[in-house]
């Protein structure tokens, strides 16, 4: 709660004045992209089916009298993750490009696929889970912060970087440089975690 108390204004600062105030001051960028994440957030969790978390309860309940019970369900979490993660992406993939632009949210059709690839392959978060299961809460503090704070250097980054990739594409522009800049940004931020 203390960590959190004292990023929290690192974060807001980020958010409000750097990233939404300087790098990517298109309030279009800012709607398309909070539209897509709020869609996403109940997406991802009607397919993680609580995988995520019989992982963690059930590794920790078996590791110590049947390790090799336990690591059934590290296995299930992963393979579970990976296919329907690549289910996922593909099933956002073929939306975006065959039904997406028929309809008058057809600007969206990049986020969604922008975003969909953080499914994929899905288990990225396999050790934050681990550290839970095995009550290692520190080390999950630390991925913890790892979350929460790798995006401001790195999605700043890849916000900049494709913001001014899409003023130089004028077919494509600097608002939608910025959200798939978003999206680069939150997917190498899992794999900082991963990592």
């Amino acid at each position: 709660l203390a960590v959190g108390l004292f990023l929290f204004v690192p974060l807001i600062i980020y958010q409000n004045v750097i990233l939404y105030g300087w790098l990517l001051p298109s309030a279009q960028a800012r709607g398309a992209w909070s539209l897509v994440v709020n869609f996403f957030n109940t997406f991802w969790l009607l397919f993680d089916w609580g995988t995520s978390t019989a992982f963690v309860k059930f590794f920790s309940e078996h590791r110590v009298k049947r390790p090799e019970e336990g690591l059934k369900y590290v296995q299930l979490f992963v393979w579970w993750q990976a296919i329907t993660g690549t289910i996922q992406l593909g099933a956002v993939a073929l939306a975006a490009a065959t039904f997406m632009p028929q309809t008058a949210n057809a600007y969206l059709s990049w986020y969604l696929v922008a975003h969909a690839l953080i499914q994929f392959p899905g288990f990225l978060r396999v050790y934050q889970y681990t550290f839970r299961a095995f009550q290692r809460l520190d080390y999950d503090q630390v991925l913890n912060l790892v979350i929460y704070m790798a995006p401001i250097p790195l999605q700043a980054l890849t916000v900049f970087l494709m913001t001014r990739w899409g003023e130089a594409h004028p077919a494509f522009g600097g608002a939608m440089g910025g959200v798939l800049g978003l999206g680069l940004g939150v997917y190498l931020v899992e794999i900082a975690t991963f990592l």
